[in-house]
């Protein structure tokens, strides 16, 4: 009677074969009683993806916009500090200008002018400062610096004084606030960012407005009785009693500007609650959806860990059936 048979190549392969099917489905039995959750959503969802799909697209969604409010409250913040420090670089000053107003001790107004244009230096500083590669204070063209160094808008005020032949303290004044107003002048010159930005989506149904640039009023009007004050230490205007009264008008202008900045303040201030609002309702609507995910690809780890218990079986069996055939002699087959 002829005998039929597989050669010992063959059943080596199907029996490898066999193995590894036995491993990738104890594999994916495994990763399912441990994670509780399906490894093939096709099969487990019957083909329908679509609630899967559509859950899939909102996190994707929620996940841009919770980026940008993230960007936004980083931006706001940053504003929110440099806002403090220009306030505090202001803080004092304004006192000394109005004393000194009307001591006119000329020494003294010479020192206080030489730290006015000091101050004025480290708020250009702050409003140029940037985070990560963005100037806050520079709208849109947020890359560069936002304002011209103090020397740059001086010497342009110094032209402008000159040009005009004024020489009293109010006619200097007059020059300087014109300046400050005029497109050719601060917004031109000492001006060097953009637009104000857009408004920035937090969510589908929100969005906020952080606008504030260095050509802002209340800092613009900082800046410029901030350089009226240097220019004093400039000898700017000649007399000493003329020199005195641009001081005393700087002084004012200070404590008169604090009301804008505070406002300023609070403006952003406003801002970073409803960013945050905006985060905290990102991050729960995040996670119900996560939730309902779960939920739509759980599976019973009970199932699971039985299917692995069998496949861990059948592997133990299928060594031990390949290593008693590698055992088999000629003498043994023939028996």
């Amino acid at each position: 009677m002829a005998m039929q048979g597989i050669g010992d190549l063959s059943r080596s392969l199907m029996l490898r074969h066999q193995l590894a099917a036995l491993k990738d489905r104890a594999m994916v039995a495994a990763q399912e009683a441990t994670t509780g959750q399906t490894a093939d959503r096709l099969r487990h969802r019957g083909g329908d993806l679509g609630p899967l799909l559509g859950i899939s697209s909102s996190l994707t969604r929620l996940g841009a916009f919770t980026r940008a409010a993230e960007d936004a409250a980083l931006l706001a913040s940053r504003m929110q500090t440099a806002l403090a420090t220009v306030e505090g670089q202001t803080a004092g000053l304004a006192d000394g200008l109005l004393t000194i107003g009307l001591v006119g001790e000329k020494q003294t107004l010479a020192a206080l002018g030489q730290d006015a244009e000091q101050r004025l230096d480290a708020v250009i500083a702050t409003l140029n400062q940037q985070t990560g590669g963005v100037a806050p204070f520079a709208g849109i063209a947020g890359s560069g610096a936002a304002l011209a160094p103090s020397g740059a808008i001086l010497g342009a005020l110094e032209t402008a004084i000159t040009t005009s032949g004024a020489t009293g303290a109010g006619a200097v004044a007059v020059v300087i606030a014109d300046w400050f107003e005029d497109p050719a002048g601060f917004a031109a010159q000492g001006y060097l960012g953009g637009p104000p930005r857009s408004a920035i989506p937090l969510s589908p149904e929100d969005s906020v407005t952080l606008d504030v640039t260095a050509a802002e009023p209340a800092l613009r009007d900082t800046i410029r009785a901030l350089a009226m004050a240097a220019l004093t230490g400039r000898g700017i205007p000649a007399g000493l009693a003329e020199r005195s009264e641009l001081a005393r008008l700087a002084g004012e202008d200070l404590l008169q500007g604090a009301t804008g900045r505070t406002a300023l303040a609070a403006r952003i201030g406003l801002a970073e609650g409803r960013i945050g609002a905006a985060i905290s309702r990102n991050a729960a609507e995040t996670a119900t959806l996560r939730l309902s995910q779960t939920g739509l690809l759980a599976i019973d780890p009970y199932e699971a860990a039985t299917r692995l218990e069998e496949t861990s079986g059948q592997i133990e069996t299928l060594h031990a059936v390949t290593a008693r055939l590698s055992r088999l002699s000629l003498v043994d087959f023939l028996r």
